[in-house]
């Protein structure tokens, strides 16, 4: 009668522990069914943001000159003071202006290359000039200076807003 006992027992036990092993592999499979869920929603997502991509540069691809310099300068990335004081002195980069001079109500779009000299400290009416080296179209290197606070840089005049210049 004990062996039938210890029989019974050593099966209800090995009853428990197999119900206990595939109800952690059903919550395991759960679990890799959620993940490759969301890969694929975010593999989906991929494909529909380069897809726009791709009728980004089919349109791009038909636009004029003009057409084309402002699609770039209104996608280029904004910059702010904060940009400029992680620059190490004498760094070069490319910027773009983006100016409208009055009466015309046309934007004057400008790329240059641009050598940081120096970021000053002093708050001039929520502004911080960054003064710098222009490259001209000479290839010669005159003073420049830009107006620059934790949302924006602008030109000196106001005239217009300066970006980071890396359009193609």
């Amino acid at each position: 009668m004990n062996e039938i006992a210890g029989s019974i027992l050593l099966l209800v036990v090995f009853v428990l522990f197999t119900i206990w092993i595939f109800s952690i592999l059903i919550e395991h499979k759960k679990i890799i069914t959620e993940n490759i869920q969301n890969n694929f929603d975010a593999l989906s997502n991929d494909i529909e943001d380069l897809r726009g991509i791709v009728n980004e540069i089919k349109d791009v691809s038909v636009m004029t000159d003009e057409e084309r310099e402002r699609y770039c300068y209104e996608n280029c990335l904004d910059l702010n003071v904060e940009f400029f004081n992680r620059l190490n002195k004498d760094q070069v980069i490319s910027l773009v202006s983006g100016s409208y001079f009055y009466p015309s109500d046309e934007i004057f779009i400008e790329r240059f290359k641009f050598r940081l000299l120096n970021v000053s400290n002093d708050d001039l009416d929520g502004k911080y000039k960054v003064s710098g080296l222009r490259e001209n179209y000479d290839n010669d290197w005159e003073p420049h200076e830009i107006l620059c606070d934790y949302n924006e840089c602008v030109t000196l005049d106001h005239s217009g807003d300066i970006k980071l210049g890396n359009c193609p």
